[in-house]
C-alpha cells in the first residue's frame, strides 16, 4: 500500500491516527476471536492484551508529540486545548 508521507513533522503526527486506530482496532478483534478459541485461549489473548498496552502507550507519545509540534502550540498553551476542554 502506498500512501502519501507528509514532509513536516506535524503532519507525520497527524499521519499516525489513523495507523494507531487499525492496529488498536485490530488487537481488539484479536482478543474476541481469542474468547472462541478452546485451548490456545489465554496465549492468543495475552499477546493480544500486552500488544494492546503498548499501544496505549505509543498513543500517549503521539498525544505528547502533536501537542509538542502543533503550529499553535503557544496559543493553546495559554488558552486551553480544546480536547482538554479549553478553546473551542
Amino acid at each position: 500500500m502506498s500512501a502519501v508521507i507528509a514532509s513536516d513533522p506535524f503532519g507525520l503526527v497527524g499521519d499516525l491516527e489513523d495507523h494507531i486506530g487499525t492496529v488498536d482496532d485490530l488487537l481488539r478483534a484479536l482478543m474476541m476471536l481469542a474468547e472462541t478459541l478452546d485451548d490456545d485461549r489465554s496465549a492468543v489473548w495475552r499477546v493480544a492484551f500486552i500488544a494492546q498496552k503498548e499501544m496505549q502507550a505509543i498513543g500517549e507519545i503521539h498525544g505528547r508529540l502533536f501537542r509538542l509540534l502543533h503550529p499553535n502550540r503557544d496559543h493553546f498553551e495559554v488558552e486551553g486545548w480544546p480536547c482538554d476542554g479549553g478553546v473551542q
